[in-house]
């Protein structure tokens, strides 16, 4: 796990990255966590992408959740190169981390960018995933894993929350089971 000591992941984090590592390597294509405000998602995505080493996508939709994810990273794996897309920046290429405001990665962009550069996407408040803007882009890349990550698992509107590959009965299992480790 993480070895950096000023950095302790609680237990429900420690499960829900194994819980991902397992559909990985069980070959699933996607995953979904549900904690609760406030309990580490950011740390705990970012942990598992720092023991991955992959090539990762994070896709925010709020300032705040971006600047804290850039900031995360920074303190979970200092030496990753992490680029931004939001607004006018758009640090894609390069860096093994990408973070980027989901309203920014429009079409254009995405015409850029290479299908296959990408081996995991994580939809941070993945609640959103259902919408058309968020579809777009998940749907550009080819990748080796998709994470959810949200502390609200269904939507308002009664559309699915979980579609990239993943059926809902798999995705309850999944949830559930975090769920009973968070507790």
């Amino acid at each position: 796990m993480i070895s950096d000591e000023k950095l302790e992941l609680w237990s429900h984090q420690i499960s829900a990255i194994q819980a991902a590592q397992g559909a990985i390597r069980a070959g699933r294509p996607a995953g979904l966590w549900s904690m609760r405000t406030g309990t580490g998602k950011t740390l705990g995505f970012a942990s598992l992408v720092t023991e991955l080493r992959w090539s990762t996508l994070v896709l925010c939709h709020r300032d705040e959740l971006i600047r804290q994810t850039v900031d995360t990273f920074g303190d979970v794996w200092p030496s990753a190169s992490v680029g931004v897309v939001q607004a006018e920046r758009n640090e894609i290429a390069g860096h093994n981390v990408v973070v980027a405001s989901v309203h920014s990665f429009h079409e254009e962009r995405l015409k850029r960018v290479s299908r296959d550069r990408l081996e995991l996407v994580i939809a941070d408040e993945a609640h959103h995933v259902p919408a058309t803007s968020w579809s777009a882009v998940l749907d550009h890349f080819d990748v080796r894993f998709t994470l959810g990550v949200t502390a609200t698992p269904e939507t308002y509107d009664g559309k699915a929350l979980w579609r990239s590959g993943m059926t809902k009965r798999e995705a309850t299992g999944l949830i559930g089971k975090i769920k009973e480790r968070v507790a």
